[in-house]
Order: C-alpha cells, then sequence, then structure tokens
C-alpha cells in the first residue's frame, strides 16, 4: 500500500499517537477556556470513540458542518455534514439565549453552515450506539 505505520506509541497495543491525545483531551486537557478553534467532525468522532458507553464530556467543543437532515423540529436534533462527507449527530439545538430550537426566531434549515457548541456523548442502547453533540448551542449559521 502507500502507507507504512513507522511507529507506534505502544505497539503490543496498537495504540497510536492519536489514541493518547483523544485520552488527553477526554481527561480534561485543552480546556475550551484556553481552547477556541473548531474542531473537526472526525475530531468529534474520535473523541467520542474514546468515551465507554452513555459516557459525555466534560467540556464542550465547537465543530462546523452544513445542515443535511432536521430529525425533530421541537428539539432540533439534526445531522450536519463536512465537505469530506463524515457525518454528526446533533442531539438538540439551542440558541445563545437558551431557547430551543422550536421557540428559536430564527431557526437553522436544511443546507445552512452552522457553528455549534457542545459536549460529546457516546450514546449507546440495546439498538444503537452514536456519537453525538448533545444540548448545542448555535454560535453562528450561515444561510447557503
Amino acid at each position: 500500500g502507500f502507507l507504512e505505520i513507522v511507529e507506534y506509541y505502544d505497539k503490543e497495543n496498537d495504540f497510536f499517537t492519536r489514541d493518547a491525545f483523544a485520552q488527553f483531551i477526554k481527561n480534561g486537557g485543552l480546556s475550551p477556556a484556553s481552547v477556541t478553534e473548531t474542531s473537526t467532525i472526525t475530531e468529534i468522532l474520535a473523541i467520542g470513540d474514546s468515551l465507554s458507553a452513555n459516557e459525555e464530556t466534560t467540556e464542550k467543543y465547537h465543530v462546523k458542518g452544513t445542515i443535511v437532515s432536521i430529525d425533530n423540529t421541537t428539539y432540533g436534533n439534526m445531522t450536519i455534514e463536512d465537505e469530506a462527507g463524515n457525518q454528526l449527530f446533533i442531539y438538540g439545538t439551542y440558541d445563545a439565549d437558551g431557547n430551543r430550537y422550536d421557540k428559536m426566531s430564527d431557526k437553522p434549515q436544511i443546507g445552512d453552515v452552522v457553528l455549534l457548541e457542545g459536549k460529546i456523548k457516546n450514546y449507546n442502547n440495546s439498538y444503537t450506539t452514536k456519537i453525538e453533540l448533545i444540548s448545542a448551542t448555535v454560535l453562528e449559521c450561515l444561510r447557503n
């Protein structure tokens, strides 16, 4: 192939540097008070994958994407997507004043690019496991 693993962080357990970074973040490193940059959907999913079933981060993360579906118009459950087609489920959206999606005066719509802030959760039940951004605040909404 084109890619070759040059060095493992922990060869015996297939533990990579990215895993150490996800663990560092999970343990409270890079708190949002000191870091305001936006995470990619791929980074959010990696952090979520490092969480135990139904565990959520104490930190909030920023992520940007295009809304591709709105699954619940009361709570604002939606799916966002990046340019590479990676998707992230958002469980509940609120405006900066704390209004839930159904009470927002200017609701984000399918096709809008949103910048969101929320905690990451590894949602798990007997039917499904998925990484979610929960109770997300809409920081920016750009109409497309």
